[in-house]
């Protein structure tokens, strides 16, 4: 239910009948796989995009640990475990969730309280980390308490609970416009401010400026520097901390940006070149970043897969370069599937498209597309890419800063 809390207007919501939606989506999921409750832990720290899992059933987003315990059965309310307690006001004028409580020094024993009495005590209990395709799951000792404080079966659940999440709703694609366009502007704002004698972190503080006040939510800011003619090694791509390192003519600029709106993020990466035209090296580079780039884009439509996406990195795949960074990967509010990356691309440069598992491309994913080419030296890259969304008519790209080796 939504809140109503005097401040929750003030707050981006999506209506009820969408969170209606996402419901009814979970409980057919938890209800094929005979999965009673379903325990979601999320862990941000300073970095939002940690806490989908939750944010996409209780429209909260924190910098801190959380549970939310969802039942299979209507019936029985949601409960959301907050890490600390002084986040608690906060989250109550945010949240879907009625039951909002301090999760407490013992959030893994709270959990079992709520659990307690309900058929998941001794059903079967769903666990979904923020990460599937890593593993990440819940704290060890967590787990342990869980376990031991119930007769129920833990599953394994952040797979199933991913997948449903891959496919974003009208509702989601709009906010995702929303992140897209805060993101436009972060990449205007570095275009603009890039110059001989400004340092990265300067650099960095313009970027995040720009959309700040506009209620963009900071999401990443990576940028990189180096001489063209001589490029330091590991400065094929852009790094994850601006340095104090100062711009001068001739230099690279390798940059991925995201900004978001409540958590649904937009991404470009982009390639600036300094007070000169660059060399033949990194013309190169982006001329085949920008082809793979197209050729990608012709085969992104429901029903494909990511073999043939691989097939369409044809100007990658047959070039003497390789990629750091991921080819293609699935987004919105976190990183999920479909992902290509390195080992692929080194895989198919051998013959082997992945053809045993390949993974379907689905109407409404949102999906990031990032040739980064790079020499196997590690020295020249170049970043090339934007936030896609898989429309059965043709892929919508929703970044409209022009995708060009940028000179400055």
């Amino acid at each position: 239910m939504a809140s109503q809390h005097p401040s929750a207007e003030h707050f981006p919501r999506f209506s009820e009948s969408e969170f209606d939606r996402r419901r009814t989506a979970v409980r057919e999921t938890m209800r094929e796989a005979g999965v009673d409750a379903l325990v979601m832990y999320g862990n941000s720290g300073i970095a939002r995009r940690y806490q989908a899992n939750i944010h996409y059933l209780a429209n909260y987003l924190d910098h801190h640990h959380n549970y939310l315990v969802f039942f299979a059965d209507p019936a029985e309310p949601s409960q959301l475990l907050i890490g600390l307690g002084s986040h608690v006001p906060t989250a109550v004028a945010w949240s879907e969730i009625d039951d909002v409580v301090d999760g407490g020094i013992d959030p893994a024993g709270n959990v079992v309280d709520r659990l307690e009495g309900t058929a998941a005590a001794d059903g079967t209990v769903g666990l979904a980390g923020p990460r599937a395709s890593h593993g990440i799951t819940l704290p060890h000792d967590h787990h342990e308490t869980i376990d031991a404080g119930l007769d129920a079966a833990l599953v394994d659940f952040s797979a199933p609970y991913e997948d449903v999440r891959v496919e974003k709703s009208e509702a989601e694609i709009e906010w995702l416009k929303g992140g897209a366009a805060h993101t436009d502007t972060a990449t205007r704002a570095l275009e603009e401010a890039l110059e001989p004698g400004i340092t990265e972190m300067e650099l960095k503080a313009a970027v995040e400026e720009s959309y700040l006040a506009d209620g963009g939510d900071q999401y990443i800011t990576f940028i990189s520097s180096t001489p063209m003619d001589d490029p330091e090694p590991g400065k094929c791509l852009h790094w994850k901390q601006a340095s104090n390192r100062t711009i001068r003519e001739g230099d690279v600029v390798n940059a991925e940006l995201g900004a978001g709106y409540w958590g649904y993020t937009g991404q470009t990466q982009r390639t600036f070149a300094v007070g000169a035209e660059p060399p033949e090296r990194y013309r190169d580079l982006h001329d085949v970043a920008e082809r793979t780039y197209e050729n990608i884009l012709d085969v992104l439509e429901p029903g494909n897969t990511t073999e043939d996406v691989l097939h369409a990195a044809e100007p990658l795949v047959e070039s003497p370069y390789t990629i750091y960074d991921g080819l293609v990967h699935g987004f919105g509010v976190d990183i999920v599937p479909p992902t290509i990356g390195r080992a692929d691309i080194e895989a198919a440069k051998d013959g082997d498209y992945g053809s045993e598992d390949p993974i379907e491309i689905r109407e409404g994913m949102a999906v990031v597309v990032q040739p980064n080419p790079i020499t196997r030296d590690e020295r020249y890259g170049v970043q090339t890419g934007n936030l896609v969304v898989v429309r059965s008519d043709g892929p919508e790209v929703i970044q409209e800063h022009p995708l060009e080796f940028v000179r400055v």
